[in-house]
């Protein structure tokens, strides 16, 4: 299992995520987000099915930023590594980056 985040500089909540038996979730700047993900066939490919979130509002910056997030994770087609760093590429945007996280309490 890993859990990555990426920091979100606006003093709101970090995009926090756990990847485990082809399932993701986490919170996503406001609400809990949870899909189903795919890796390959080919090294390096990623496939997001449908990431769905919980419907609380927050404020209106950290909802821009959530919807944001959600479309270009959904949209993922491509992973990479690079020591602690996860890099998740999706056409026509710039790459999400995660940092690894130690797990908590575990």
């Amino acid at each position: 299992m890993r859990m990555l985040h990426v920091p979100h500089g606006d003093n709101g909540e970090p995009v926090i995520l756990t990847f485990a038996e082809g399932r993701v979730s986490g919170h996503a700047g406001c609400n809990r987000m949870m899909a189903a993900y795919e890796l390959g066939p080919e090294a390096g490919k990623i496939g997001i099915k449908a990431p769905v979130t919980t419907r609380m509002a927050c404020e209106e910056g950290r909802m821009r930023f959530e919807a944001a997030f959600t479309k270009a994770f959904g949209a993922a087609t491509a992973l990479r590594f690079e020591g602690p760093h996860m890099y998740l590429e999706s056409p026509g945007v710039p790459p999400l980056k995660f940092h690894l996280r130690e797990l908590q309490g575990g």
